[in-house]
């Protein structure tokens, strides 16, 4: 009896009727075959004649044919396995023992349990043999044990020989799904989108060496015009550039704008731009991965977001109000002028015109002609048309004509030529040498240099000719401006230096001619300005900006000498921009009406306006609502508002700005007040248009990373620690992290810092100021829930570190694992020298990313010699430190470099080069990455997802 107890129970574990009963299930049920397909493997089988049936219906399957009775049995016929089965008769009885095939998927599940158990006796038995012929060390048996046990649990057996054909199949479609991603990052993204470009990602399988030396750690367009906040100077990316200085206009945390200055000036080459339009008719050319300022959607917050993942409707952040002002100065005459000519003027003649049907305004231009000197103003006499005055330089008196001409005859008589002679040789009618001769006619400067030339008479000896120089036309000339058209004009670069007082009395003189204020009789009023050139109107719209005022531009349509043309019309409605407007700037010669305009905006307690904060940000609002543990009852009743329910945010608005601005005052949140009263106006994108290559700039700006171009404000960690935040919290990618050098608080700090963007510097010794503690906040809630584990072991060994990423794989299924770094790992077993160990860890870790299928970064120190070498100091796969092994076994090989390292005084401050020095499956390369210091953070310099919108 007890013999009979003791050979039951080494009978291995089966489920013969459970296995009977998933074959049925599969013979009268087709869609039972995937579902069983899932879960088993022909092995998974115990009876032998089981797994023959379970291999011919796959087969079938994997040809799309029906896998019943009748087809097994020609299948297994065609095998010659019928009658090893039990011929067609068990067949039939497997069919007909099952009622249903409903629960095949639990009775699969019991099938590959007991296979399971089948597996694990055995490799049991191996481990035990093993342990006592203890041919190897016990380090070696545990790990070996350990790896066996894993691959066990995760399904992953341990494979020997396999096909070519399999080999194939299993190829062929990983390059189908490859050529259907199209470019795609195939392995995990590193966050870097030219990193990624090069390498395709990280890959399964892949070690990846990051080096460097110790402590090592968004584009515009060509044309686009960047303000001086200390000049008021208007500049091109390009002019900077090749100025490498420059002041600028940045936004800060507390979102106010300031000036600040550059650390890097970038030349990114020729890439794909894109045009952002806005609502306000505000246009910029940039990159697409370039961000711009959004609140998220997700949670309120103000966000950076690339233009790749910008649509049309979207609202941004652009400034509302720019505080720069030059302090050039000059005769307010000539500011007058200038306005008066380049709005109501034609240049297209050899003497500027002004037309204009004001009284006053035509009174003012011609006082603000007489005070230049030398010139007059000549109305010219039409009674059909609107009045008219040509600027004319003021001539000398008769007497002082015909002592010219005296003079004139007296040289040609000395120099023996005819009239009519000297008339050809200088290329002049012998009329107009007559009329010079007797005081009829003065020549003009470019003919008297002829005449003198002809004669051989000393130019400077005559003096001034009678007729004096069009000061007015030599200054426009000088300007850029005489010889334009009206579709031609734009504002000269000198206006946007004038300090506010002109400025304000140039746009002032603008509006007087091609500007419009209006109020009708329901009490609805606006200001505008018109002109066809579209260059002029974006200028204005800037200049009115410097003064608070936010306008917008559209086109229209008008019909002038009898065609039709594009012009642009610039204009303001809400009260607020009216006001502005009109306190600071004005209109010459239509005060009243601009008077009236002001008295009812003022009458009205809530008139329109569309300088509005988006409607995504009441999640904030209610965030801090809840911060503060009231009701919505309570904040009306600080408000002072009757009904509960009026206080009730209505979250399908955009918030006005003394809204906004009540509910941070009644909840007391510096959060809410702060953006109330920001600097930041909220325009939506109206059009994004592929525009073609051209040659792009970036400007890199310490702590706020961001500035002022177009009228936009456009912005531009440790490098493992980096990658590791961009897969985990960008792509949810599970990442192990084994910090061998950092305590796990430490590195959670690091981490912290540069997800929030705060100074690390200040965290670590107290002083961080109050309006960072929200975004650190915030920033911790996007930290925990990222998929990060971090292992703060110190002197960990390759075996280790194995077993740990191995349980990690087990229970959360890690897409990434970090060590950092290499070099303060351990061996296994013992090792003549430190060579020889380090290459037996660089094999451990490769061992480990093709265990785990999983790329596996090991940061590495570079050898010294990169710091004595002369010139080039960018490492090379030589400079890895302590074994050359590591560079066999790597498939990829990153370095960092940062050329103000080495050289304080470098124009490549803030600037990082990783350098791919080694890729097994693809190109090297480098690829330049920002370098913030104050955060330890990397980020790419440019918006790079140039997908296709």
């Amino acid at each position: 009896m007890a013999s009979e107890e003791r050979t039951a129970e080494r009978i291995p574990p089966q489920a013969v009727d459970v296995e009977r009963a998933v074959l049925g299930a599969m013979l009268i049920e087709r869609e039972a075959v995937p579902k069983s397909i899932e879960v088993l493997e022909e092995d998974y089988f115990y009876l032998d004649a089981h797994r023959k049936i379970f291999s011919a219906i796959m087969a079938l399957f994997d040809r799309s044919e029906p896998a019943d009775s009748q087809t097994i049995v020609e299948e297994l016929r065609k095998r010659k396995e019928l009658e090893a089965i039990g011929g067609a008769s068990y067949l039939a009885e497997l069919a007909t023992e099952v009622a249903t095939a409903a629960n095949v998927e639990y009775h699969a599940k019991i099938v590959s349990e007991k296979a399971l158990l089948r597996k694990m006796i055995t490799l049991s038995t191996q481990i035990a043999t093993e342990c006592y012929e203890a041919s190897q060390g016990v380090d070696d048996l545990i790990d070996q044990a350990e790896q066996r046990i894993f691959n066990l649990s995760s399904k992953r057996l341990s494979k020997g020989f396999e096909p070519l054909s399999a080999v194939l199949h299993d190829t062929f479609e990983s390059i189908e799904q490859s050529h259907q991603r199209e470019g795609m990052v195939s392995g995990v993204s590193t966050g870097y989108d030219e990193l990624d470009e090069l390498t395709s990602g990280l890959q399964p399988s892949d070690l990846v060496i990051v080096a460097g030396r110790p402590s090592m750690g968004k584009c515009v367009s060509f044309d686009t015009d960047i303000p001086d906040p200390a000049t008021g100077e208007m500049v091109t990316a390009q002019e900077l550039y090749h100025r490498h200085r420059a002041n600028l206009l940045t936004l800060r945390s507390d979102l106010k704008l300031a000036s600040t200055h550059p650390s890097a000036f970038i030349d990114d080459g020729i890439k794909p731009v894109f045009r952002v339009r806005t609502a306000t008719g505000r246009e910029i050319e940039t990159t697409a991965s370039h961000p711009f300022l959004t609140i998220s959607e997700s949670d309120g917050t103000a966000t950076w977001m690339p233009l790749k993942y910008l649509r049309v409707g979207d609202r941004i952040g652009v400034p509302r109000v720019l505080p720069c002002f030059g302090k050039l100065r000059i005769p307010e005459e000539r500011i007058k002028v200038l306005a008066y000519l380049i709005t109501d003027g034609n240049l297209t003649d050899t003497n500027p015109r002004f037309t204009n049907s004001n009284v006053r305004v035509m009174e003012d231009f011609v006082s603000s002609v007489e005070k230049f000197g030398g010139v007059k103003g000549v109305f010219e006499r039409d009674h059909n048309r609107v009045p008219t005055l040509r600027v004319t330089s003021i001539e000398r008196s008769p007497e002082e004509i015909q002592a010219f001409a005296g003079r004139l005859e007296t040289e040609i008589g000395r120099s023996k030529w005819t009239q009519r002679g000297l008339a050809i040789a200088a290329g002049l009618s012998p009329s107009s040498v007559y009329h010079y001769v007797n005081g009829r006619a003065l020549p003009t400067e470019e003919t008297f240099e002829k005449l003198c030339s002809v004669l051989k008479a000393d130019r400077e000896a005559w003096g001034e000719l009678p007729r004096r120089r069009n000061e007015i036309t030599e200054w426009l000339k000088e300007l850029g401006v005489m010889g334009k058209s009206a579709l031609e004009k734009t504002i000269p670069s000198f206006v946007f230096r004038l300090s506010k007082d002109l400025l304000a009395l140039f746009i002032n003189r603008l509006f007087a001619c091609d500007g419009s204020a209006y109020i009708n009789q329901t009490g609805s009023y606006g200001i505008s300005f018109s002109s066809s050139s579209r260059k002029l109107i974006r200028q204005l719209q800037h200049l009115l900006l410097r003064f608070g005022v936010i306008s917008k531009v559209r086109e229209k349509r008008i019909k002038y000498a009898g065609e039709c043309r594009t012009a642009y019309e610039l204009s303001f409605h809400n009260a607020e921009n009216v006001i502005r407007f009109a306190r600071g700037i004005g209109i010459f010669g239509k005060e009243e009406v601009l008077d009236q305009i002001v008295r009812s905006a003022k009458q009205k307690k809530k008139a329109y306006t569309y300088d509005t904060v988006p409607k995504a940000f009441w999640k904030r609002v209610i965030s801090e609502k809840e911060r503060a543990g009231i009701f919505w009852k309570t904040v009306g009743e600080r408000r002072g508002l009757t009904r509960a329910k009026d206080a009730t945010p209505k979250t399908y608005k955009n918030i006005r700005r003394e809204t906004l601005k009540m509910y941070g005052e009644t909840l007391d949140s510096r959060e809410i007040i702060r953006m109330a009263g920001s600097d930041l106006f909220w325009d939506r994108v109206t059009s994004i248009e592929y525009v073609g290559e051209k040659q792009v700039y970036d400007l890199t700006v310490p702590g706020t990373h961001n500035f002022v171009a177009n009228d936009f404000i456009v912005h531009n960690t440790a490098f493992a620690l980096c990658v590791a935040r961009n897969a985990a919290v960008e792509h949810k990618v599970p990442v192990g992290i084994f910090s061998l050098e950092m305590a796990n608080h430490q590195l959670a700090q690091r981490l912290l810092c540069s997800e929030a963007r705060v100074d690390a510097h200040r965290l670590r010794i107290g002083r961080l100021p109050d309006e960072d503690w929200a975004q650190l906040s915030r920033s911790v809630g996007r930290l925990a829930e990222a998929p990060i584990f971090i292992d703060d072991s110190p002197s960990l060994s390759a075996m280790e570190i194995r077993a740990k990423a191995r349980r990690l794989q087990s229970e959360h299924g890690i897409g990434m694992v970090i060590v950092d770094y290499l070099q303060l790992m351990r061996g296994s077993g013992r090792v003549e020298n430190r060579q020889q160990e380090i290459s037996q860890i660089s094999r451990a870790l490769k061992a480990l990313a093709k265990e785990l299928n999983v790329p596996v970064i090991a940061v590495s120190q570079l050898s010294r010699a990169v710091e004595t070498r002369g010139g080039d100091r960018r490492p090379m796969l030589s400079d890895l430190r302590e074994s050359g092994a590591i560079e066999q076994d790597a498939d990829v090989v990153m370095f960092i470099y940062r050329e103000e390292r080495y050289n304080p005084d470098t124009e490549q401050k803030g600037i990082a080069e990783v350098i791919i020095g080694k890729q097994r499956n693809g190109p090297i390369g480098t690829v330049k990455l920002t370098w913030i210091n104050e955060y330890a953070r990397f980020e790419n310099p440019v918006f790079r997802r140039e997908e296709p919108f």
